[in-house]
């Protein structure tokens, strides 16, 4: 039985999303809710969905930072789902193969 899907891919995951978070918020252009004229991104004053917008709140386009941190959070999502869904599969098929 493979465990690519349970195992494999759930290691490689959290790591991308992290290193694409942090290239997100590196190329983020700056502004906040509270000052549009910030400079870059802050921990404390930004919101972390504040990177998957496709402008800033200085209004300047946001596309490198939006591009990265949506295919982290996209990629984190179908494969926690995926590897959710196979392994209730096997587990399904475990329990009706006891039946049996």
């Amino acid at each position: 039985m493979s465990h690519f899907w349970t195992v494999g891919v759930l290691r490689f995951v959290p790591s991308f999303f992290v290193i694409a978070v942090c290239v997100g918020i590196y190329s983020y252009p700056g502004g906040n809710i509270h000052d549009a004229d910030q400079i870059g991104y802050s921990l404390t004053n930004n919101f972390l969905s504040d990177l998957g917008g496709y402008q800033s709140h200085s209004g300047d386009v946001n596309f490198i930072a939006s591009f990265f941190f949506n295919v982290g959070m996209f990629l984190f999502c179908f494969a926690t789902n995926i590897s959710g869904i196979q392994f209730n599969i096997f587990r399904v098929f475990n329990i009706l193969k006891s039946f049996v």
